[in-house]
C-alpha cells in the first residue's frame, strides 16, 4: 500500500505520456492487467485507479446516491469523467488530452499515493494548496478534525468503561 507524495515531478512527454514508477505500478496493477482508469472530478487533479480500486469507489459513492433522476445523471456524470488507459512495454501511460486539460495538467505532475488511489496534480495547483496551508487555514481545519477524533475516542472510551462494557452516559 503506497501513501504519500511521490519525491520528484513527474513529465509528460510530447505524446502526453509519462512512466509510472515501477514501485507505483506493481502497486497498482494487479498481476497480468495492465489497464487502469484515469479521470477527474472535483479536484484539480486526476484520480488513478486499477480496475479493483475503481468498482470500490464507483460502489462507495453510488452507495450515497441513491436512485431519483437527479442521483442516476450524477452517475453517469461520473463514470463520464473516467477513461481506461493501458501501460505500454516501458510503463507508460498516456494521459487524454481532454483529461489534462480538465485537470489543468501542462507538462508537470506531482504523484501523491492514497490507500484507494493515485492523484496526479499539476505541480502549479499543488504549490497553491501548499501556500494555502502556510498561511493557516488548513491548519485550523487540520485542527477542527483532530478535535473531532479526540472527541469521537473519548465518547468510545466512556460508553465501552473500563471493563470493556457499556456504561449509560448520564445527561
Amino acid at each position: 500500500m503506497l501513501q504519500g507524495r511521490w519525491p520528484n515531478p513527474l513529465t509528460l512527454d510530447a505524446k502526453n505520456r509519462f512512466a509510472l514508477p515501477a514501485r507505483v505500478r506493481d502497486g497498482l496493477l494487479e498481476k497480468d492487467a495492465k489497464e487502469l482508469m484515469v479521470g477527474v472530478l472535483q479536484e484539480p487533479c486526476l484520480y488513478l485507479h486499477n480496475e479493483v480500486q475503481h468498482h470500490r469507489f464507483l460502489d462507495r459513492t453510488f452507495r450515497h446516491l441513491g436512485e431519483t433522476r437527479e442521483s442516476r445523471k450524477l452517475k453517469t456524470y461520473i463514470i463520464s469523467r473516467f477513461v481506461p488507459v493501458n501501460t505500454d512495454s516501458q510503463g507508460r501511460i498516456t494521459i487524454p488530452q481532454l483529461l489534462l486539460e480538465r485537470a489543468g495538467i501542462k507538462k508537470e505532475v506531482v504523484l501523491l499515493a492514497q490507500d484507494s488511489r493515485i492523484e496526479l496534480w499539476p505541480t502549479e495547483e499543488l504549490d497553491r494548496l501548499e501556500a494555502e496551508a502556510q498561511s493557516g487555514s488548513l491548519d485550523d481545519a487540520l485542527e477542527r478534525v483532530f478535535a473531532e477524533e479526540q472527541e469521537e475516542q473519548r465518547l468510545l472510551r466512556r460508553a465501552v468503561g473500563p471493563t470493556g462494557e457499556g456504561e449509560v452516559p448520564s445527561r
